[in-house]
């Protein structure tokens, strides 16, 4: 279930640098880099079976928060998945924590996740929901 969800990740999404006008006037850059990632439920089923059943498969959170501090722990920022789970934000080069929030109906919430946005990173992250479901 998550050696699926890994793949599936590192096929479709990707992240990619890119330098943006930091409005200052004077035509300087600051280097953003677009963080991606998808949170995930699951299990859906009791049993795993062989081959998997199609209904089983762990599903796309929608709408769930995900909080993101700075290396001193301040708030910076907070995105939300979009129907397929999926969430995309631009940050300038430094150290996050990406902190999933509670989801109502779900009863695991992810840990959090630390990284460093730097020159040709390229950063994807997967946050995988407990469904409570054995």
């Amino acid at each position: 279930m998550r050696t699926l969800a890994a793949c599936l990740i590192a096929v479709v999404l990707t992240a990619c640098g890119s330098a943006v006008d930091n409005g200052s006037g004077n035509g300087g850059t600051v280097e953003r880099f677009s963080v991606s990632g998808v949170a995930l439920s699951g299990p859906h089923c009791p049993v795993v079976q062989n081959p998997p059943d199609p209904q089983c498969a762990d599903r796309p959170v929608a709408d769930a928060e995900i909080v993101i501090t700075n290396a001193t722990g301040d708030r910076v920022d907070s995105v939300r998945t979009a129907a397929d789970g999926r969430f995309t934000i631009p940050l300038p080069a430094g150290d996050y924590t990406f902190t999933p929030q509670p989801v109502d109906g779900l009863m695991g919430t992810p840990s959090a996740q630390s990284f460093n946005a730097a020159v040709a990173s390229a950063i994807t992250l997967s946050f995988d929901y407990d469904t409570g479901i054995r």
